[in-house]
């Protein structure tokens, strides 16, 4: 039979390894820094909403909205191999390969049944979304 103070003892170690933290996240590219803290207008393909514009912050938070739709609040994070993971929901996960330069980017998304290119340009300012038909 195993004394208190060895069972406390096996109960930290046990606790301890199993609370391993998880790995640090990949270090941002110069790519990747590019995308960060600028509004991006989506202007291909011409199917998209319009006035479609991503924001990808630094804290791991990507704003996605348009002027027709509700803004959607995502999480992103930067891989070992260059790409990007995009987490819409719990459901919707997704990765991202990229072009950025000072002021455009291309994003192709691997989603689930297809690939789709979106190309991006920094948001000039001022900018209002244009009246809707109504």
């Amino acid at each position: 039979m195993i004394g208190r103070r060895a069972s406390a003892l096996l109960l930290i170690a046990a606790v301890a390894t199993s609370c391993t933290p998880p790995p640090p996240p990949a270090p941002l590219s110069s790519q990747q820094v590019v995308l960060l803290n600028k509004v991006w207008r989506v202007t291909a393909p011409a199917g998209k909403p319009l006035g479609s514009m991503y924001v990808f912050l630094p804290d791991g938070t990507l704003l996605m909205t348009s002027c027709v739709e509700t803004y959607r609040l995502a999480k992103w994070s930067a891989n070992a191999d260059g790409t990007l993971t995009i987490t819409e929901d719990a459901a919707t996960t997704y990765r991202a390969t990229y072009q950025a330069a000072d002021r455009t980017a291309k994003l192709t998304f691997a989603l689930k049944n297809e690939q789709m290119a979106v190309d991006l340009r920094v948001a000039e300012t001022p900018f209002v979304c244009p009246d809707l038909r109504r």
